[in-house]
């Protein structure tokens, strides 16, 4: 099976999920956070979703 790419966004909100067997899996390890990508990704996310969601916005500020 092929390795899916996951966006930095992903991986931090639902972690890390290998199909690895837990005995393949090595010990706990600190991961750092790459926040220029997270906010990159963050970023593109909005720009797709903004147009659906700003109409609602401005209904609710009147």
């Amino acid at each position: 099976m092929a390795k899916q790419n996951r966006s930095p966004f992903d991986s931090m909100l639902f972690g890390n999920q290998h199909s690895q067997s837990p005995q393949q899996q090595p010990q706990k390890e600190t991961q750092k956070t790459d926040w220029p990508a997270l906010l990159q990704e963050v970023n593109k996310t909005w720009d797709s979703i903004s147009p659906m969601v700003k109409p609602f916005i401005q209904k609710f500020k009147k």
